[in-house]
């Protein structure tokens, strides 16, 4: 098996889910690190994802959103919004901002192959931060259609830190 990916928590009350996950993919570095992906979702339309890494030695990490090609991003300065067929959802990164990358060939991001043999470009949000792995945290809001002010998800992010 060349990694190994499992479920460590689930829990759901008063309306909340969390759930957090890890995988070993990158234990085969001479300094190994774990990532650990926890998802809060406190109601129906609004989440936190929170992706930390577990391990020693200073990393190069990078966080992909990879997006349908009908989907359009722009960016307002403070949320990204997402819009496909009319409907919206707002992200935001919460240490950083994302990037938006099409068709990009060095590096190879921002491409959607749909069958073999066929690619076309495609809007990609991502981030690159390089640091100690027990140091680099990457947490994403996102929003379906409004988004949250930040006194809300500063407090949402309390909860989630529990």
């Amino acid at each position: 098996v060349p990694y190994e990916a499992r479920l460590t928590r689930c829990i759901e009350e008063n309306g909340s889910l969390f759930y957090q996950a890890v995988h070993d993919g990158y234990m085969r570095l001479t300094d190994p690190v774990r990532h650990v992906r926890s998802v809060f979702f406190f109601d129906r339309e609004n989440l936190l994802i929170r992706d930390r890494f577990v391990g020693r030695g200073m990393h190069c990490f990078q966080i992909n959103f990879h997006l349908h090609p009908d989907a359009r991003a722009t960016s307002d300065g403070r949320w990204w919004v997402v819009d496909h067929g009319g409907e919206s959802i707002f992200m935001r990164l919460e240490e950083a901002d994302f990037q938006l990358v099409r068709g990009q060939n060095n590096p190879l991001i921002g491409w959607f192959s749909g069958r073999y043999g066929h690619k076309q470009p495609t809007g990609t949000l991502t981030c690159t931060k390089t640091g100690n792995a027990d140091s680099v945290v990457f947490t994403t809001a996102v929003c379906i259609r409004k988004p949250m002010d930040r006194d809300r998800i500063d407090s949402k992010a309390g909860e989630f830190e529990k």
